[in-house]
């Protein structure tokens, strides 16, 4: 914080009665200074009164008046109060009897009765002020002759009183009813302060503070830099003949223009323990608890980490917090929200039931909004006139704050977002609509349970909504009041950041899934009905006994068991941890799968041709390994399910999960319906306490009398005596490593073991066993990481006979582990070659190619352009990578390797799955069939993928990815549950002006920056008359908003409703001959039209422009279309082509708008590569083989991208890639079903 001197008069400067002056200052801050110069400022004001006599001379009485007229404008442009620092009455209002609220019967007698305010308290000073002033100058005009003028002034005066009076009434009514509740034990906020009339009534005023404000908080201009805005704001009034009056009234400090326009949030404060992140609500004047008193278990320890800290200010000490959160309230927001013009309309104006014949275009008609119930079990959405209901879905994010360039340390803060779905999809991501909860302060991002205090704020603040709801005493429909119900139901984040809030361990630990409980280790398993799925009352029964454990140990022990914490979400009795963390889809596809597919598979190589990417090394699951640490236990385990205790499931979730799978995969013990051993620690222990129940007791002693070691004392558990065959002298082990497993050129006896890769696996693990010293692994474990199968093998290659071996029983691996360094030779032999280094597929080479077609491609200007220098995938964000693998790769990579034979043709293939369930998923809308779609290519990617790239590893992103089908089910398109909107509005918070000081300052100055812009929006898009007065800044605002369309642009291309639009007109003499022609044989006999229409450069359609060619809208002119005009139906046959006009008639015998079309002839199937991909793929055409075509907008079907392709049999090429997926809903799935037919 920095400091200055202040030479105030009021509070720092001392009067000097020898020079007759003030003397002195003292240090502050900034703030302080400026209050104190508003306090000057009324002294001034006041000290100028002048006491005139009713018998003065007229001018006199004239000059008087000027004065009062000017202090009483002055005074109505400081803001008096705040909600966020409300007036403090010498009674409470929430503890006396009188309920309403009494006027003022004399105005001359101010701040007297029960609703007096109390003197000393700073919050009332500027109020009381302005209070006493304007009762005094009443007083004294009410003593002048009676005059047009005096009549004026007192009229002023009531006025700016009684204003007065109704904002005291206003902090009075929000703190009477902050808990009070309704006849019916509903909480009743006050939102009548919302209703107020909040702006100056001057229109200059008007005009100055609202550019003032869009400056500071939709450019981030500096305080300073809008100190000198404003200055020569008045430097132009008076140099344009203003009057000194209304130059004056203007305030020189920008933050009283922005608090007379009432644009600040009601926050509520917090004072956060820098450790565990537990909060408490900050009050200035208590500093209690000096220190933290939370503790994770009742066993454990308290926190004690210092709250506050003492700083100088001044050169004097103050105390105050270490980290701060500011936490906007919900209600209020909500009340500020149903103010608004037409907003309770749009809430409640949701769909009211599902349609099943049509595609799900919006969340409302999906699954899980559909099922949705109150707390009487009615069906959630169900309108009603009388009570509204609302759904809300939250997201968490983490950023950094300080765009922290390299080299300097990064530091993190934390986002919390909450959208209306009852907003149609184009408003609900505007900012004025975005519910900012707030901005967890850093330098670190709470970790684990770190983040529940924060997320415990918001649930207490929904908690109301569900039972009995909460009713708002005023609403823009309903003035006398509306009762509301709301739910918060998805949860919209990363998986990182999901995956904290849920409770739920790292994406990388065995308890991998969100939906199912398959296992880390059976990600290879890659059919969803193989997977076992959660049960909510399972989740929520494990997370309440984490949350009651008595000490952090047993917390750790009840989390290592099944993977889950306490969320305060849970707190919701509707929520539902299942089916309400929604796998986000740009993270998962876009960030995830096509960059992974890039960097893992293909690979980019600048110095190097590209080859076939193929590698013989595969990575092996080996699900029979126990680790090291483990392995000692296997017996306590068998003993454990031979005594079959009561309590024997929750003592089996104590054994590490390989243990349990080594005991169900010996046993054969399978879950209902299963065919094979799956499933986390939770599912297996559970089978495993089945098969025992139902297991008779001959077969479990005879299994028990196998598995037990008898060497062993009663009460101890170690190792199991190594008794090979042969016994073996190790030599030297770092030798034998390098000889037999570094190994160059060792030729395999039989060639066909080499793509035995668990084979070759076990005799890797059994030659390192050879090779290491007496502390290495024993023979034991060795066999452990070994199938039977496998080992018996093993045996037979090298000649040993394993027919003595019992075939029953787990020891029957031990005297199979092969220990005779005779034999080291001969294992080895059975390994392959090794493996070279692998090719990369992208080289040199087909990276040219890229560029070249990169360069002759012609994308609209709504696309997120990707570089065409590309080099590094880190070059690229989330919509750039999209748009690179499923337009500029496929347009290259058909090109060159569609006549490929062999594994070149099998990586295509297994490229345009992926590139064809990405596109699926991301359509605007979703269906039965779309979703059977992506199922199929996504799953058969997959498995493909395994097999052609063994090297790489199944990631647990891999896994997420096939349940996307299932979200698109439960929630509709994924528009409407996708994250880029935090992330544009973490792009807009980077571009925030702030001081990036730590503490909770710099996230206090982006809470409140935040939501005064989109207070400010709101308020621009409700105030017709506000909006015509400041129409030419409002004009440049929606260019800025239409241009910058990666920060918090509207989104009105995705509105269904929206006017068709036309651009600027040209200058064109007549309409050509060819679409003349067209035109007329399209039309009756009987219409005329003349060759004269009105011609513009570009035509609007749901907010999305189609230009001209030969215009600046060029970019824009490839569409594909429908060429009849008739009806849209399922035999419609779909062309490309190049938008030329846009025309219209308005004359009074016809009218209508319309497009001519220069299409190109489709190259014919039969040769045509790009057809065999579907959609994915595109089509080739004629570029100069054409015909010409009129349509009505709505036959527009998308944008294409357009490629040059070179000549063809001599005819030069195009390739046309449909970008449908922001086209009309209703004929989406109708491309998608007849683009490869008819064509």
């Amino acid at each position: 914080m920095k400091y200055v001197t202040c030479h105030c008069r009021s509070h720092c400067a001392k009067w000097d009665p020898q020079t007759h002056s003030f003397m002195g200052g003292k240090s502050v801050s900034r703030s302080t200074r400026d209050n104190h110069g508003r306090d000057d400022k009324r002294l001034h004001i006041e000290s100028e009164d002048v006491a005139i006599p009713v018998a003065s001379a007229p001018e006199e009485v004239g000059g008087w008046l000027l004065l009062a007229q000017q202090e009483v404008a002055a005074m109505a442009a400081l803001p008096s109060s705040s909600l966020n620092n409300p007036l403090v009455f010498i009674n409470d209002p929430r503890a006396t009897t009188l309920g309403e609220y009494a006027l003022h019967m004399d105005p001359r007698q101010p701040n007297t009765g029960i609703h007096a305010l109390q003197t000393h308290k700073r919050s009332n000073t500027a109020f009381l002020h302005s209070e006493l002033r304007v009762a005094h100058l009443l007083s004294k005009a009410s003593l002048l002759a009676e005059s047009q003028e005096v009549n004026a002034l007192i009229s002023s005066l009531e006025d700016y009183l009684h204003q007065l009076d109704r904002e005291k009434e206003l902090h009075w009514s929000q703190q009477r009813n902050r808990n009070t509740v309704d006849r019916n034990g509903r909480p009743v906020i006050n939102t009548d302060v919302y209703f107020e009339t909040v702006i100056p009534p001057d229109p200059v005023q008007q005009v100055a503070y609202t550019l003032s404000a869009i400056m500071q908080n939709f450019h981030f201009m500096s305080r300073k830099a809008l100190r000198l805005q404003i200055a020569g704001n008045r430097d132009l009034l008076l140099s344009s003949g203003a009057l000194r009056s209304v130059v004056d009234s203007l305030a020189k400090d920008p933050r009283t223009a922005t608090k007379s326009l009432h644009i600040d949030p009601v926050l509520r404060t917090y004072v956060s323990c820098l450790t565990c992140h537990t909060v408490y609500p900050h009050d200035p004047n208590n500093k209690n608890p000096t220190h933290c008193i939370s503790r994770e278990t009742p066993h454990s320890s308290t926190c004690n980490q210092p709250l506050w800290k003492e700083s100088l200010v001044g050169g004097r000490p103050r105390i105050e917090p270490r980290l701060t959160y500011q936490h906007q309230d919900f209600k209020h927001w909500l009340g500020r929200l149903l103010s608004r013009k037409d907003v309770e309309e749009l809430l409640d104006s949701y769909p009211a039931g599902l349609n099943d014949t049509r595609p799900t275009s919006d969340i409302w008609l999906a699954d899980v909004f559909q099922q949705l119930k109150d707390h009487e079990g009615r069906p959630f959405l169900s309108p009603s006139l009388t009570e509204g209901r609302l759904v809300f879905g939250l997201s968490v994010d983490s950023f950094e704050p300080n765009a922290a360039k390299p080299g300097q340390t990064p530091t993190s803060a934390t986002g919390i977002w909450i959208i209306c779905y009852n907003f149609p999809p184009h408003l609900r991501y505007l900012p004025e609509n975005i519910y900012l909860v707030g901005i967890i302060p850093g330098p670190t991002k709470p970790d684990t349970t770190h983040i529940n205090p924060y997320i415990q704020l918001v649930v207490d603040e929904f908690k109301p909504f569900w039972n009995p709801g909460v009713s708002f005493s005023r609403t823009r429909c309903s003035p006398n009041g509306r009762h509301y119900l709301a739910l918060l139901i998805p949860l919209i984040c990363d998986m990182l950041a999901a995956r904290q809030i849920a409770g739920k361990p790292a994406a990388m630990a065995h308890n991998l899934c969100t939906i199912c409980d398959i296992d880390h280790d059976d990600m290879d398993i890659l059919d969803p009905s193989k997977w076992p799925l959660k049960d909510r009352r399972q989740v929520l029964f494990f997370a309440n006994l984490w949350k009651n454990a008595r000490c952090t140990a047993h917390q750790s022990q009840i989390f290592d068991a099944y993977g889950q914490r306490w969320s305060p979400l849970f707190d919701l009795p509707y929520w539902d941890p299942i089916r309400f963390i929604v796998i986000d889809t740009m993270h998962t596809l876009d960030i995830n799968l096509l960059k992974g597919h890039l960097r893992d598979m293909f690979r980019i190589d600048l110095k190097h041709p590209g080859g076939d990417g193929a590698s013989h090394t595969a990575i092996v699951n080996d699900k029979m390994t126990i680790p090291k640490t483990y392995v000692a236990k296997l017996p306590a385990c068998n003993k454990l399910i031979a005594d079959n205790p009561q309590d024997l499931l929750y003592k089996l979730l104590e054994f590490h999960r390989a243990i349990l799978y080594v005991v169900c995969v010996e046993n054969t013990i399978l879950g209902d319906t299963h065919t094979e051993v799956i499933g986390t620690r939770w599912i297996l222990a559970r089978n495993i306490v089945r098969w025992v129940t139902v297991t008779t007791d001959e077969p479990l002693n005879m299994w028990l009398s196998d598995s037990d070691d008898e060497d062993l004392p009663p009460n101890e558990i170690g190792p199991m005596p190594v008794e090979g065959v042969i016994r073996v002298e190790t030599p030297d082990p770092g030798q034998m490593v390098d000889e037999i497993l570094g190994a160059e050129n060792v030729e395999p006896s039989n060639p066909s073991l080499t793509q035995d890769t668990k084979l070759h696996s076990s005799i890797r693990k059994i030659l390192t066993y050879l090779a290491s010293d007496a502390s290495g692994p024993s023979r034991e474990h060795v066999s452990q990481r070994s199938t039977i199968d496998v080992l018996r093998r093993i045996c037979h290659l090298i000649d040993i006979d394993p027919s003595s071996v019992p075939s029953i029983g787990r020891n029957v691996k031990l005297p199979l582990a092969v220990t005779d360094e005779t034999v080291i030779p001969h294992l080895a032999s059975l390994l392959p070659e090794r493996d070279a280094k692998r090719t990369s597929v992208l080289g040199i080479d087909i990276m040219k190619e890229i560029w070249q077609d990169m360069e002759r491609t012609m994308l609209p200007t709504w696309v997120s352009r990707v570089p065409r220098d590309w080099t590094s995938l880190t070059d690229l964000n989330a919509s750039q990578t999209r748009m690179l693998c499923t337009v500029h790769l496929p347009i290259t990579l058909i090109r060159m390797w569609h006549a490929s034979e062999g594994r070149m043709r099998e990586i295509l293939a297994n490229f345009m799955d992926l590139v064809t369930a990405v596109i699926t998923a991301n359509m605007r809308t979703t269906s039965k069939e779309q979703i059977a779609t992506y199922d199929f290519h996504i799953t058969r990617y997959m498995q493909q993928a395994h097999q052609l790239y063994p090297d790489v590893s199944i990631k647990p992103i891999h896994h997420a990815a096939l349940h996307v089908g299932r979200m698109l089910e439960d929630f509709g398109p994924v528009h409407s549950h996708s994250s880029p909107y935090y992330e544009r509005y973490i792009n807009f918070l980077h571009r925030m002006n702030t001081n990036r000081k730590p503490g909770g300052q710099l996230e206090s100055t982006m809470m409140m920056t935040s939501a005064r812009n989109a207070n400010l929006s709101a308020l621009l898009a409700d105030d017709t008359a506000l909006r015509n007065k400041v129409s030419g800044i409002v004009d440049i605002l929606a260019k800025f908003s239409r241009e910058d369309t990666r920060c918090l642009a509207r989104f009105g291309e995705f509105e269904p409703s929206s006017e068709i639009k036309l651009g600027l007109e040209v200058e064109l003499t007549r309409l050509d001959d060819c679409y003349y022609q067209k035109l007329c044989s399209q039309l009756s006999a009987t219409v005329l039209v003349d060759r004269n229409p009105s011609f513009y450069d570009e035509i609007l359609l749901h907010g999305i422009s189609y230009g001209c060619a030969g215009t600046s809208k060029i970019r824009n002119s490839p569409v594909v279309f429908h060429p009849a005009a008739t009806t849209v139906d399922a035999d419609t046959p779909i062309l490309a082509g190049v938008i030329e006009r846009v025309f219209q008639y308005t004359t009074p015998l016809f009218t209508g708008i319309f497009l001519g079309i220069r299409s190109f002839q489709p190259v014919d199937s039969a040769l045509d590569p790009y057809r065999q991909y579907g959609f994915a793929g595109g089509f080739l055409c004629f570029r100069n083989v054409n015909d010409y075509h009129v349509i009505p907008p709505p036959a527009i079907v998308s944008h294409c991208a357009l490629t040059s392709m070179g000549a063809e049999t001599g005819q030069e090429l195009v390739h046309a890639l449909p970008l449908n997926r922001v086209c009309d809903v209703s004929r989406l799935s109708l491309f998608v079903a007849n683009l490869s037919t008819c064509i």
